[in-house]
């Protein structure tokens, strides 16, 4: 049995455009997000000088890396309900912009609670919307109600969405939060560009300005392990890093 390569599949589908798109927060969530840049530093200063465990100290690096990237996405994702967010309210908007047009969009994201904060919004808009996470249990259901029209809007979870579906009814990509892993990224886009698709697609990354989502993406093209070393789960303590603790470390310094 023969089978084409993703290369010459691709050469049969429309185009697919890929836009980064800058997003500027706000005076006070900026200050919000300096603050937790701030102490988090002093704190994983302290915790690093407490181990000599170079596994535990990548664990305590990417936890507090991980909590920047939230303040970036959303403050309600730590706790702080008072602060907007620029990002949240740039997807909204697009999102609005999109189904008022008669376009459909899948909104990707490796945060459950950041899809439901969406979906919270998209419910007071009016604007229909379906739902996938790891809890989700009607799977092909959604999926059938996307494709057939019922919703302009698909929020999905990283790991749910990655892989095993067809979604050529969208025509437009947002990665709300970046996927470091550009080939985790990449599956997830071709879930709207695949066999089936007749329209051109259009990726869109958001980033927040002058802030750690900007390092990491500036560092991706240089450290491909990048991307694999941000979202490793918390269970992969005992994991061997490629990326060293002096590049994490780096993402902190100004400039």
């Amino acid at each position: 049995m023969m089978r084409r390569t993703k290369s010459q599949v691709a050469q049969d589908l429309p185009p697919k455009t890929e836009i980064e798109r800058i997003i500027p927060l706000s005076s006070e969530q900026y200050t919000f997000y300096q603050h937790l840049q701030q102490n988090s530093w002093e704190a994983l200063q302290a915790e690093l000088n407490g181990t000599e465990h170079q596994g535990e100290q990548h664990m305590l690096v990417l936890a507090a890396l991980l909590r920047l990237r939230q303040a970036c996405c959303d403050p309600k994702l730590l706790g702080e309900h008072t602060i907007p967010s620029a990002k949240t309210d740039a997807c909204i908007e697009m999102l609005q912009s999109l189904s008022g047009e008669g376009r459909y969009t899948l909104v990707f994201s490796q945060f459950t609670r950041m899809l439901d904060i969406l979906a919270e919004q998209l419910t007071v808009l009016g604007i229909e919307y379906r739902l996938l996470t790891g809890k989700s249990t009607q799977r092909e259901k959604l999926v059938e109600d996307f494709q057939a029209g019922l919703a302009p809007v698909f929020l999905i979870s990283l790991k749910a969405g990655g892989v095993g579906l067809n979604l050529t009814k969208a025509d437009t990509v947002i990665h709300f939060d970046p996927w470091w892993n550009a080939a985790a990224r990449d599956q997830a886009s071709d879930r709207a560009h695949r066999i089936g698709q007749t329209q051109p697609v259009f990726v869109y990354n958001l980033i927040t300005e002058n802030t750690i989502e900007e390092k990491i993406s500036q560092l991706q093209s240089a450290k491909d392990l990048l991307g694999q070393q941000i979202n490793q789960s918390a269970q992969d303590t005992g994991a061997r890093f490629a990326l060293k603790l002096e590049d994490l470390l780096s993402l902190w310094q100004e400039g």
